[in-house]
């Protein structure tokens, strides 16, 4: 495999672990608890969860910071290529 391909490969690995790493926090859900569990001194808490409404709104700042991310992996991978794909020799 030549050193091309291997570039290629890496920051595509890397792209992967960065997106996976900015995703998972994301996602989390806080630890609620335990409902009807009881304090220190025997009383019974209630704990009141709060439910997120999504409004399926279509998220502009998103998509456009996805699509500038990906358009620079693509820049990066096409001057990789370009850079360090003239090493043939060329006849005389």
């Amino acid at each position: 495999m030549n050193t091309t391909a291997r570039r290629i490969f890496s920051t595509t690995a890397v792209t992967a672990v960065l997106s996976i790493a900015t995703a998972v926090p994301a996602s989390a859900e806080p630890d609620w608890g335990v409902p009807g569990s009881t304090g220190g001194g025997g009383a019974t808490t209630t704990q009141v969860r709060e439910v997120p409404i999504d409004d399926n709104a279509l998220e502009y700042l998103q998509i456009g910071l996805g699509a500038l991310a990906g358009m620079a992996v693509a820049g990066a991978a096409a001057v990789s290529v370009r850079r360090f794909g003239h090493h043939a020799p060329h006849p005389a």
